[in-house]
Formats: C-alpha cells, structure tokens, sequence
C-alpha cells in the first residue's frame, strides 16, 4: 500500500501482484536503469510465505532480504584479484543456489549467460523465481533475455531458447519513469503474461496497463 500511496501503482493491482508472488508465478521484473527494479523486487519478494526458503545471487548485494525473511541465503559474486584469480561468478552461484534446497531463487538483475541457468532452475522445481532484467519496453524483454541465455556456451539454438522462455516465464512487470509537474516518478507501467505469440514466439500480452 505504500507504493500505491507513492503513486508507483495502483491499488488495484495489489491483489493481482499478491497472488502472483503466492501463486508461484515466474516473474520478469523488467525496466530500464533508475527504475526502480531492485526495489520493487524486494518489494515482491516481501510476500512470499515465511515457510519456504529463498536464495537471493547477486554481484553486489542490495536486496537484503536475510534481514527481513525467516528462511534465506544471499550469495554474492566477488570480482577476480589483481592476479586474475578468485572470481565468482553469477552463473557458479546459480549452480550453488541449487544445492541449498530453495524453494525459489531471486536474482538481483540479469545481465548475461546465467540466464540459461535461471531458466534451468526455473523450469526443475523452482516456480515462484523473481529476477530483473534491464529493457525499455515489455516487447523487448523476452528477445533480451534470450539474447543473454545465448551467451552461455551450453545453450542451444535461439528457437529453443524462446520455447524454454514460453514454457517457463509467467509475468513480466515493466516499470518506468513519469515526469509529472517537473518530479520525475517510477511508475509500474504494464502487467503482462507470457504467451504464445502468432509467429511461434512468446510474446508479452498486456493485462492492464497502468502508466
């Protein structure tokens, strides 16, 4: 309520958002930079249910979450040493999130071949996962996160990533920002569902927009 207070949303797309995250629906946090991603993802994962145990990966921990839910592990990634040694990548941590038993697993934001793994991880036993993902519309959020999985090295052909994104994406929640009498605001702008697009693609199909 508090964001709808602040004019990030509509109160109306509360209930939806609720159920979304206790659903166990794959969410897509999407926007561009400055938008307020991150935030509204901690905002999300505030609602998952204190039984279940969530793994947040990150490069640099922002989410914070350990301190708020009864049930989670922050992993961050750690950049090499002067020698060039010692790197933790998001893509190892994603492997290691695996191990520890997660009922979901959050990723701080998106950014490159550990997309493949989060689909992986998405599609094995982990609904309910919330990542975000940097894109300037909900049309090009799929094509991005395809483009990033595609940078793995075991990832298969674009069309088989595409149909890994249709079976496995749920929601893509786009934000942006409004300036409203010279204040620049972060908006939620869309709500979209993951669907089969005409052409074999999947494809965002608006539910409300509510810029």
């Amino acid at each position: 309520t508090d964001l709808a207070d602040a004019g990030f949303l509509r109160t109306a797309a509360i209930p939806f958002l609720e159920a979304m995250v206790r659903g166990r629906l794959n969410v897509l946090v999407a926007g561009g930079t400055g938008t307020g991603k991150t935030t509204f993802a901690r905002v999300l994962c505030r609602l998952v249910p204190s039984r279940e145990r969530l793994v947040t990966i990150e490069d640099q921990a922002e989410l914070h979450l350990w301190r708020e839910l009864p049930d989670c592990v922050s992993l961050e990634g750690r950049p090499a040493n002067i020698e060039g040694r010692g790197a933790i990548g998001i893509t190892g941590l994603v492997h290691e999130a695996l191990r520890m038993s997660p009922d979901r697993i959050v990723i701080g934001e998106v950014r490159g071949a550990e997309a493949l793994d989060l689909l992986d991880a998405m599609n094995t036993g982990h609904p309910g996962s919330i990542c975000t993902i940097h894109s300037e519309s909900p049309r090009d959020t799929l094509p991005r996160l395809a483009r990033l999985a595609l940078r793995n090295p075991a990832s298969p052909l674009y069309g088989a990533v595409l149909a890994e994104i249709a079976r496995t994406g749920d929601v893509v929640l786009h934000l942006g920002v409004a300036s409203e009498e010279g204040v620049r605001r972060r908006r939620l702008r869309s709500i979209g569902v993951i669907v089969d697009g005409e052409d074999g693609h999947p494809a965002v199909e608006d539910l409300s927009a509510v810029s």
